[in-house]
C-alpha cells in the first residue's frame, strides 16, 4: 500500500499532535510527578511544539540556562517560520538576544504549567534579559 506523502501536511500533524500530546492534563500531571525529568529532553522538543503564527514576530536567540543537576545551555533559534535548538555554552549565553536563567525546580514549575514565564519573573524565579519581545513571543507560541 503506498502511503501518500507530503512533507508540509505530515509535518503540521505531527507539531499538532505533539502539541495537544504535551498540553494535556494527563502529560501535565505525569511530568508533576517526575521531578527528576531533566530539562534536556523537555527543551529538546520545543521546536515541535512551536507555533511560529503566534505572538508577533521577533526572532533572534534566546539562551536558556537551567542551574543545577542535569541543567545547562540551550540555544533556541526563532525565525519566521520556525524554531531549532542546539546545545550551547557560556560564550552563546553572551551573545544571545534573550537570556532565560532559572533553577531547575523553577523550570519544571514552567514547563508543567505551574507558572507562566511572566509570573516567574515577577516572583524572581526566572531571570530575562536582553529582547523582551523575543520572550513575550515565546510565551505565546509554546502556549
Amino acid at each position: 500500500m503506498a502511503i501518500p506523502f507530503s512533507i508540509p501536511a505530515p509535518m503540521v500533524r505531527v507539531r499538532r499532535q505533539v502539541a495537544r500530546v504535551l498540553s494535556s492534563p494527563r502529560t501535565k500531571s505525569l511530568l508533576g510527578r517526575m521531578r527528576w525529568l531533566p530539562p534536556g529532553p523537555v527543551i529538546r522538543i520545543l521546536p515541535w511544539v512551536f507555533d511560529p503564527t503566534a505572538g508577533g514576530t521577533s526572532t533572534g536567540s534566546l539562551v536558556i540556562h537551567v542551574e543545577g543537576t542535569g541543567g545547562g545551555y540551550w540555544v533556541l533559534d526563532v525565525t519566521a517560520t520556525g524554531a531549532a535548538v542546539r546545545r550551547g555554552d557560556a560564550a552563546a549565553f553572551d551573545a544571545a538576544d534573550c537570556t532565560l536563567e532559572c533553577d531547575r525546580d523553577a523550570w519544571h514549575r514552567l514547563v508543567t504549567g505551574e507558572i507562566t514565564g511572566m509570573k516567574g519573573f515577577m516572583d524572581g524565579d526566572v531571570r530575562l534579559a536582553g529582547n523582551f519581545g523575543l520572550a513575550l513571543r515565546l510565551d505565546a507560541c509554546f502556549a
